[in-house]
């Protein structure tokens, strides 16, 4: 078997030089094969042929293209650390076998029905065209099938996966995973049943979070803790039991349950329907102007009326029903309570926090505030003025 050893020079850019040919010089295995393209210690460039190769990398920050052929390619030990950039192994045309080793590395498999193994580290993989089966290992991994039907493995997590148009085959495994699916075309998630539909039929084990399309979407959680986003458009978001997080996403007018559990629920921009459900439930809007600073410079400040079941502010007006308590946002906000115990957070800015009837807890943050405990026996903290409050 003929041995293609590399060397590097010292300059920035690694260059491909052929020192030895030598059959007795014992090569690496690279998926029980002898490796007949070697790297070594250092930062490579390896380039394949155009038919069938077995590539090792060895040590190093190395860039590989397997190129034409079927090949199996293997990186090396490039350590935890980043120095310089992430390792790059690349299939190319063919049905390719990918495998990355300590470290991130990146792996695209390319046109054909490929294999990749992110191994340890934290890895990025991209099966592109072709049924393809990409396993991220241990560490957390981002993981996109492409545009067939795809599988794709978590390891220890937090893995996040990014199905393709096809059917694909979603296991987080361990950890807190998330599915991805953004851009257009709606879907329609179940993560109890573990279906997600309209963009092919794909199946879901051991995830919790889901992200949403740029359309309208349908999202439903388990019966567990689940983080779901809307994403743009008019959605539907469900969180059933356990503690969620559900978002609506920036735009549209959406309708969010929170279900059983102590819920947090932020409507988003536009006309929202928003329903706590059993168990103590929160309106926030501390996210929604986080992006409405990020984007446009601020926004006024939101008006929250837990008695009148509103919320209003920059173009959200949402209703509101079985919520208990609220998050304000960073602006100067107006938060009102009802005849229930309620537990109401101004946040950042000049805020008016008035709990109304019942024991509530005022909590003003950051800015000069105003915490007025109502009737009952409140406790206020982080208020410049304060009004009816007995701890």
């Amino acid at each position: 078997m003929r041995i293609i050893r590399v060397l590097v020079t010292l300059s920035l850019v690694a260059t491909i030089v052929v020192v030895s040919q030598n059959p007795a010089i014992a090569a690496p295995k690279c998926f029980g094969r002898r490796a007949t393209i070697v790297g070594t210690s250092g930062n490579d460039h390896l380039r394949g042929t155009n038919g069938s190769d077995v590539i090792a990398g060895r040590g190093g920050q190395d860039r590989i293209e397997g190129r034409g052929g079927n090949d199996f390619i293997c990186g090396g030990d490039n350590g935890y650390g980043y120095e310089g950039e992430t390792p790059l192994l690349m299939g190319g045309e063919g049905d390719d076998h990918i495998s990355g080793w300590d470290g991130p590395d990146s792996l695209f498999g390319g046109p054909g029905d490929d294999l990749l193994f992110g191994d340890r580290g934290r890895d990025g993989l991209s099966g592109g065209k072709g049924n393809d089966v990409l396993e991220g290992g241990p560490g957390p991994d981002s993981l996109s099938g492409g545009g067939e039907n795809d599988v794709l493995t978590g390891g220890g997590g937090p893995d996040g996966f990014w199905p393709g148009p096809g059917d694909d085959r979603v296991d987080g495994r361990g950890g807190s995973n998330s599915v991805n699916y953004g851009g257009n075309g709606a879907v329609n998630v179940d993560l109890k049943s573990g279906v997600a539909t309209g963009r092919g039929a794909d199946r879901l084990a051991n995830i919790n979070r889901v992200f949403g399309s740029n359309d309208n979407d349908v999202i439903k959680g388990t019966p567990g803790f689940d983080m779901l986003f809307g994403g743009d458009g008019g959605d539907v978001v469900m969180g059933r039991g356990g503690n969620d997080w559900l978002d609506g996403g920036v735009s549209g007018n959406d309708d969010l349950f929170g279900g059983a559990g102590n819920d947090i629920l932020s409507g988003g921009f536009g006309k929202n329907n928003i329903y706590g459900g059993k168990g103590t439930d929160a309106v926030a809007f501390a996210l929604m102007y986080d992006f409405e600073d990020d984007q446009f410079g601020g926004g006024p400040p939101v008006t929250v009326d837990l008695a009148a079941g509103t919320a209003r502010g920059m173009n959200a007006k949402d209703k509101l029903f079985s919520i208990e308590n609220a998050y304000g946002s960073s602006r100067d906000d107006t938060i009102l309570g009802d005849a229930g115990a309620n537990a109401l957070f101004g946040g950042p800015g000049d805020d008016v926090v008035d709990g109304r009837r019942g024991n509530d807890d005022l909590d003003g943050g950051d800015g000069t505030d105003q915490l007025d405990g109502g009737d009952g026996t409140d406790t206020c903290v982080n208020g410049e003025v304060l009004a009816n409050c007995e701890s």
